[in-house]
């Protein structure tokens, strides 16, 4: 018997439902999950003491093609108009991402103003591929009474760290070009870009785009990572509502259909749709998913499970396992500070690489935040239950 560690991979929290349900086939590029979002707030001072608030927030619901422009404006106060603009128009594709986001923060005097275009993709190479990486980046400040808002930046990362960073701005409207290449391993990626205004008190303007292109050619053959393997078994909870506690029986499919944007109670049972696990044989993470057995391929990312160091004997293995779940569909990855989460006791196989094969999880604790049909989020807190996992039906770039 000997202690296994079991690799550690971040993942940022996703955002789907089931209007993605187009994912990418025979792609060098395929996402993993995704944050792409815009959205400006202004806070108006009053003289009461009181902070009347406007807010306009849009994030993308999966990988598709997203274009937004999020815009608040008026009169701040007579004579004084206010404008927070936030837009971004960003595109997955089978061998290139890219993006282009700007941001218009004038709040008008005596107000706060904030403008914000996030772009961040988790993608896998599927194979060794040449890549190109370039854009551009400006930013104009043209008041006095900035927070010291970052200047946008361009990044491209795994989980060795930064393999490529835009130097830092300055904020005099200077047109940045950037531009980078190289060989990649197939394996997994972090893009990001973003432009975060903030201009207390009004006063003059704030202005920040970035714009960026990813491309990728494959040189190698591809290299499968995803053993897809479905869940059965249920978890055992109560549902914190109006006061009291009421409890329920959670079954994959009822994970299936919050992850999908569905209540999480419905009576509906998904037929084309699984809860599964996704055991990678690049960086031996596993993960929650929903396999859709019609295009066979994962739609939607609930969480990454990571292993404590556990203990192997042979193929087999003993482990502590903590799932966060991303914001996706109905789920919601934190609410009031706490966070959805399951921590399970789990056992299996491996195999002759070291990939987790089987599972077997019981008992699982821990909370699941989710929004009702109400539109409120509630909590369920998971007392026991068990997950297992079945024969392979399938397998994910």
């Amino acid at each position: 018997m000997k202690t296994f560690s079991f690799p550690v991979l971040a993942v940022s929290a996703s955002i789907l439902s089931a209007a993605a349900l187009t994912p990418i086939h025979a792609a060098v590029i395929a996402p993993v999950s995704q944050n792409r979002s815009v959205g400006v707030s202004v806070s108006f001072v009053n003289l009461t003491g009181a902070t009347p608030a406007l807010t306009n927030y849009t994030a993308a619901a999966g990988f598709g093609a997203y274009n937004r422009t999020n815009t608040l404006s008026g009169m701040a106060r007579p004579m004084h108009p206010y404008l927070a603009q936030a837009g971004q128009s960003s595109q997955i594709g089978a061998a290139a991402i890219t993006a282009t986001g700007m941001v218009d923060d004038e709040p008008g005097i005596l107000s706060d103003g904030f403008a914000n275009s996030d772009f961040k993709v988790s993608f896998r190479l599927t194979a060794s591929a040449t890549f190109t990486l370039g854009g551009s980046l400006t930013w104009t400040e043209t008041t006095m009474y900035s927070a010291g808002s970052p200047p946008p930046f361009v990044r491209l990362s795994n989980a060795g760290g930064v393999i490529f960073e835009s130097a830092a701005l300055t904020s005099d409207g200077t047109v940045y070009s950037y531009a980078t290449n190289g060989t990649l391993p197939a394996g997994e990626y972090i893009i990001e870009a973003h432009a975060n205004s903030t201009v207390p008190l009004g006063y003059d303007q704030s202005l920040m785009n970035y714009d960026l292109a990813f491309n990728a050619v494959a040189i190698g053959p591809p290299q499968y990572a995803g053993q897809v393997y479905p869940l059965t078994g249920a978890l055992v909870g109560l549902v914190q509502e109006a006061g009291t506690n009421r409890p329920v029986l959670i079954a994959p499919h009822d994970l299936v259909n919050a992850a999908l944007g569905q209540s999480l109670f419905s009576t509906n049972i998904p037929n084309k749709q699984v809860l599964a696990m996704v055991s990678d044989n690049l960086n031996h993470s596993l993960r929650l998913a929903v396999w859709d057995k019609t295009i066979s391929n994962v739609v939607a990312e609930v969480g990454l499970i990571v292993f404590q160091s556990g203990l192997i004997t042979g193929t087999n293995y003993n482990a502590i396992g903590d799932t966060s779940f991303n914001n996706v569909g109905r789920l919601v990855d934190t609410a009031g500070a706490i966070k959805s989460r399951l921590t399970l006791s789990a056992s299996g196989k491996l195999d002759a690489g070291g990939a987790i094969t089987t599972l077997l999880a019981a008992p699982a604790l821990g909370q699941i935040n989710f929004i009702n049909n109400l539109g409120n989020t509630n909590m369920v807190l998971i007392k026991g239950g068990s997950l297992a996992s079945g024969r392979k039906i399938g397998t994910t770039p």
